[in-house]
């Protein structure tokens, strides 16, 4: 396999040598290049949905399910989910980072890129920690985040099968507390840091979903509001590290969620097509 330097971070890019294809990698040394790396783009080999399970299997010992609104539920099975192609823009954020139970390993998978727009961006979480400025970065160090999410009851009740219990007034599994309003709205809150250590590099890192495709406003565990002035200076770090793939079909990208975060660019085109896994790493 061939390695080279991608995009202005740590990132890496693999190509094939001649003929390989995804499985003739040498699985060791894709695992080293990943964790020094936090994220890495495949390009060159041949795709689709069967090749990508196969490989993804290599490195994950637990699948998990995003049961969120911007992907469909096992498109093409075995947890392979179609990212819905809605077009809009997304801020820069950690997967499943509002709840207790983010994976380590994110990918993503180019069937069809979009004609224009649709790159995904990322960053990395430990350079963007280490550019915010101390007060902002002893602001986040001393006080906890609270992510408070508002699903209607036609919404958790398809996505969270679990938690369907008539009576039941509130639970508290793993940090998160669910609770069950009058109107049928299922009220979920998760406290968190949004600084975390990598899980390869131990690094801290600011990797979190204060910023992304949610609504509403985000709070400390005390109850006061993140001032708009941070959040402002967040966006500004932001602007200045995020990075970009400009996909190619079979483009398959690894993302080690504990350090990178990731977006996306606006498109229209509704005919883009990719595929996502995410889970728990089998190695350390």
């Amino acid at each position: 396999m061939n390695v080279r330097p991608f995009g202005r971070t740590s990132a890496r890019m693999i190509t094939p040598e001649g003929r390989e294809a995804l499985t003739d990698l040498p699985v060791p040394a894709v695992r080293e290049c990943f964790k020094e790396a936090g994220l890495v783009l495949f390009r060159g080999f041949p795709g689709g949905a069967e090749p990508f399970k196969v490989f993804s299997n290599l490195f994950i010992r637990r699948y998990l399910r995003d049961l969120g609104g911007s992907k469909s539920i096992d498109a093409k099975g075995d947890y392979v989910q179609n990212v819905l192609p809605a077009g809009n823009a997304q801020d820069l954020h950690c997967e499943s980072a509002r709840g207790p139970n983010p994976p380590d390993l994110l990918w993503f998978h180019c069937i069809r890129p979009a004609r224009t727009g649709g790159e995904t961006t990322f960053a990395d979480g430990i350079e963007i920690w280490n550019q915010l400025s101390l007060p902002t970065r002893n602001l986040f160090a001393s006080k906890r985040v609270n992510f408070v999410e508002l699903l209607p009851g036609s919404q958790w009740r398809v996505g969270l099968r679990l938690f369907f219990f008539a009576e039941l007034d509130h639970l508290n599994l793993a940090g998160t507390t669910f609770r069950f309003l009058q109107d049928g709205t299922l009220r979920m809150e998760f406290v968190t840091s949004a600084v975390r250590r990598t899980r390869w590099t131990n690094a801290e890192s600011f990797t979190n979903s204060l910023t992304g495709p949610y609504p509403g406003v985000t709070r400390f565990e005390d109850g006061t509001e993140v001032p708009l002035t941070v959040m402002g200076e967040i966006h500004s770090v932001h602007a200045r590290v995020i990075d970009q793939v400009a996909w190619e079909a079979g483009d398959l990208l690894m993302v080690d969620n504990s350090r990178f975060m990731h977006g996306r660019r606006a498109f229209t085109d509704t005919q883009r097509e990719h595929l996502t896994l995410m889970g728990m790493a089998n190695f350390d």
